[in-house]
């Protein structure tokens, strides 16, 4: 049974757990309340202080680093975007959090966060769906920069910082410390601001319903899955999902989400194998590697399970965590005789390669199924750390340069391009970890990369160029931050 501390509910501010109210078959008509919000916060500040929370978010440590999850969270989140008749007016960025609380959160500019929590409790895809369309009409709604209208926007970063400590502290970090963030500055009076209000989460759930709707999701997985969120809350009654309390019309929406989803057609909607890997992936992470060898051992025996291939890709995945590489070949051998190729399972069988040190083998599974699955960004990231295994710098380098030709701002690519570059060339090796820092929205450590990269020996006068032109952006960063008292003199952030 997984645990909630009570300092979720607040977290939960930006987030789905109170309930939903499904739309209509036809599309929801809503009122056009997005300008009034942007005159206060408009969308480069959303943008802004979405950066600076996910840079605050990357440097706790919390957020999952698994190109896997990201992938397909990015992937599902594009299928909605894409199905809604919403005009988005922007990208959204959907991340992973090591997380076990049942939980997603959307912050300004379209970050969306969810946790391995929700990933693993989702008894299918479309439950998981209708959390992601339910926070993406959050953000398209405009409801924090609604939400903040009055605040001003020098209680932007206050906000941000006990966004902050709330996720710290829900996740059994420093409880002093989260608390002091939040009493300094004004933090719980900001912390007030949080909470969505029930008209925001009206409109969230009549639009999330439809786009549920649209992306050929099933509609009832909505009132469904919220209904059982009540149950765990019944059975845990210990304020744990106190957010709930707050909202008494709550059970109400989830009869009304019921109500209508009865309405709809009955639709069966199959899981796709990419949702099955990766919650089996999720269930890892979740229950640790021993207990995880024991849960697939025990579905196989009995054969209690909802997809075999993915129960073997589960145990093959431990079995390879815990160092056991020829069970854990084994395994994955009975998965890919009952799936169709999937880059999930390709990516396996070159990883448990790359452990064995068969770096040639590896390096061939990566590069053919890269081929096959050219969207598989992390099939590529693995040819890449095999031609590294090998020595093999130049061939490295073609394969990235390539690779950042289509995405520039790939933090994991400029990662690799760092150890490219490792102990042979100090002004691109600080270069490319300063680009992977940029990429992830941590200005302090990639200026500080880029400074160095600046004092390095070299020639380059384009390496050299863009190195300083970043520089340049970032200090000027600074400078508009210091005089809006974001933060001292000495460069360091404000406590919030």
């Amino acid at each position: 049974m997984i645990a909630f501390r009570p300092l979720t509910a607040l977290t939960l501010t930006f987030s789905l757990l109170a309930g939903f109210v499904p739309a209509a078959d036809t599309p929801p008509i809503l009122p056009d309340l997005g300008d009034t919000a942007q005159v206060a916060l408009s969308p480069q500040a959303e943008q802004k202080l979405g950066r600076q929370i996910m840079g605050m978010i990357r440097a706790s440590g919390d957020m999952l680093d698994d190109p896997e999850v990201t992938a397909y969270l990015n992937q599902l989140g594009a299928r909605l975007a894409r199905a809604s008749t919403v005009e988005y007016g922007q990208a959204f960025q959907f991340f992973p959090m090591l997380d076990k609380q049942i939980n997603a959160f959307a912050l300004p500019g379209g970050y969306i966060g969810v946790h391995t929590g929700l990933i693993y409790t989702a008894q299918g895809e479309s439950e998981l769906a209708s959390v992601l369309a339910h926070e993406m009409a959050h953000v398209t709604q405009h409801h924090i920069a609604r939400m903040l209208s009055q605040q001003g926007n020098q209680q932007l970063l206050a906000i941000a910082g006990v966004l902050v400590a709330i996720l710290a502290a829900s996740r059994g970090h420093n409880d002093q410390i989260a608390a002091a963030a939040m009493n300094a500055g004004g933090g719980l009076a900001a912390q007030n601001q949080l909470a969505f209000s029930r008209e925001f989460e009206r409109e969230a759930d009549a639009i999330g319903m439809q786009t549920l709707i649209q992306g050929q999701f099933d509609a009832r997985a909505m009132p469904l899955f919220f209904e059982r969120m009540q149950r765990v809350n019944r059975a845990n009654d210990n304020k744990a999902l106190a957010f709930l309390r707050t909202h008494p019309v709550t059970v109400e929406r989830i009869s009304a989400g019921q109500d209508r989803a009865a309405q709809l057609p009955v639709k069966m909607v199959a899981d796709t194998p990419t949702f099955l890997l990766v919650r089996e992936k999720v269930r890892v992470l979740q229950l640790g590697v021993p207990a995880a060898i024991q849960f697939y051992q025990n579905a196989l025996a009995n054969r209690q399970f909802n997809s075999e291939y993915a129960t073997w890709y589960g145990l093959a995945w431990s079995r390879m965590e815990l160092g056991e590489l020829a069970g854990a070949t084994a395994a994955l051998k009975e998965a890919e005789a009952r799936s169709p190729a999937h880059p999930m399972l390709l990516n396996l069988a070159g990883r448990l390669k790359l452990k064995a040190r068969d770096y040639a083998a590896a390096q061939t599974i990566f590069r053919e199924a890269g081929r096959r699955f050219p969207d598989a960004r992390y099939l590529t990231y693995g040819e890449v750390d095999a031609l590294l295994a090998q020595g093999e710098r130049a061939r490295a380098t073609a394969v990235l340069s390539e690779l950042m030709r289509v995405s520039p701002n790939d933090a994991e690519a400029w990662q690799r391009m760092a150890q490219v570059y490792a102990d042979r060339d100090r002004l691109r090796y600080h270069q490319a970890l300063g680009n992977a820092y940029y990429a992830q929205s941590n200005q302090g450590a990639a200026l500080e990369q880029y400074q160095l990269a600046s004092q390095a020996p070299g020639e380059d006068f384009y390496t050299r160029s863009s190195v300083e032109a970043r520089i340049r952006e970032l200090q000027q960063a600074l400078d508009e931050a210091r005089k809006a008292g974001e933060i001292k003199d000495d460069g360091k952030k404000r406590k919030p």
